[in-house]
Parts: structure tokens; C-alpha cells; sequence
């Protein structure tokens, strides 16, 4: 999992956009950011999900349910 940026003590700007387009900008990013981090995660979960719903199709296909 990445490292998490923040703020140095030297008073620096962190995170305090000076205009509208910066803040999107920083939102677009913190965004994709979220969305790299969450997919293998919903990959792993969609997989289990559809090999459950196979077995229990499989199952009651041929008479196991």
C-alpha cells in the first residue's frame, strides 16, 4: 500500500489548492489513487463471487440442492 504524503514542519503548502482547477485536479487524483488501490481487492471478490454462483448453478443443475 503506498505511503501516505504529509505535511512537513516547514510550514510548506499541503493540499490547499489556489483555485478551483487545482482542487479538481487534486480530487481527480485522490480519486484514481482510491480506485487503483480498491481494484484488485474487487477483482478478488467478483472471481469468488461468480465461482459460488457456478457451484451452487452446477448443484442444483444436477440434482445436488
Amino acid at each position: 500500500m503506498p505511503e501516505r504524503k504529509t505535511p512537513d514542519s516547514t510550514g510548506a503548502r499541503y493540499h490547499q489548492p489556489r483555485n478551483v482547477e487545482e482542487m479538481t485536479e487534486q480530487n481527480v487524483q485522490t480519486i484514481v489513487q482510491l480506485e487503483e488501490t480498491a481494484r484488485p481487492t474487487a477483482i478478488r471478490q467478483i472471481r469468488w463471487r461468480m465461482l459460488l454462483l457456478n457451484f451452487a448453478a452446477a448443484s442444483r443443475l444436477y440434482g445436488f440442492i
